[in-house]
């Protein structure tokens, strides 16, 4: 098993996609709410991948069922799951289990033992480098240009995670655009520093925060 760790929107539900994609194994998706919801899900899901290997399970909001049990609410789920993993007669071949959390601490030590989510993996807010590829791509993809470039862009959104970035984009172009329409104006196609600035404070405020 792989444990995907890091704050919201860093792109860890992307790497198990993009890891799929590359490996050509099928993909089963659930979460750790859907779990305590559903335990059954845990074999209904276990038995499909089962029929499809090689392939992947994803358990997004995995601390809700990875939690440690002394704590938690959803030991019996967490134990059942660990179940699954090990296997009643064996641990079958050729399916990894990974697992998605936004806060690693806390989690059962049983669930970090060899063999279950024995990798661990982080993921944190992109580089500078990384973020102007990003950006750049994005307004591409959108016919859409920036005073001062995407480096300037990407010294703006420091510390953002790429979800949060995307997102004070759209916004900033949704502005421009409401804000053509309600004038009556054109379009013009082009952000402004004041209107990526109004767009974080709208999309991501507490990060401004000293």
């Amino acid at each position: 098993g792989l444990l995907f760790y890091g704050p919201p929107g860093t792109g860890k539900t992307e790497g198990v996609r993009a890891l799929a994609k590359h490996t050509g194994w099928a993909l089963f998706s659930t979460s750790g709410t859907e779990l305590i919801g559903d335990p059954s899900k845990i074999d209904e899901i276990l038995t499909q991948a089962e029929d499809a290997r090689p392939a992947i399970i994803f358990i997004d909001e995995g601390e809700e069922v990875l939690q440690d049990r002394r704590y938690g609410r959803a030991s019996t789920v967490t134990n059942k799951l660990l179940s699954a993993m090990d296997g009643v007669a064996g641990k079958v071949s050729d399916i990894l289990f990974i697992a998605a959390t936004n806060h690693p601490n806390g989690l059962d030590p049983a669930v970090l033992r060899g063999g279950r989510f024995t990798e661990k993996v982080g993921f944190t807010p992109p580089a500078q480098p990384a973020m102007v590829q990003m950006i750049t791509a994005w307004l591409t993809s959108k016919a859409w240009e920036i005073d001062g470039g995407p480096e300037e862009a990407a010294a703006m959104l420091t510390g953002l995670a790429p979800a949060d970035i995307k997102a004070v984009l759209q916004a900033a172009v949704n502005q421009v655009a409401t804000a053509a329409a309600m004038s009556g104006g054109e379009v013009t196609r082009r952000l402004s520093a004041d209107d990526l600035l109004r767009a974080r404070e709208r999309v991501a405020p507490s990060d401004l925060q000293p």
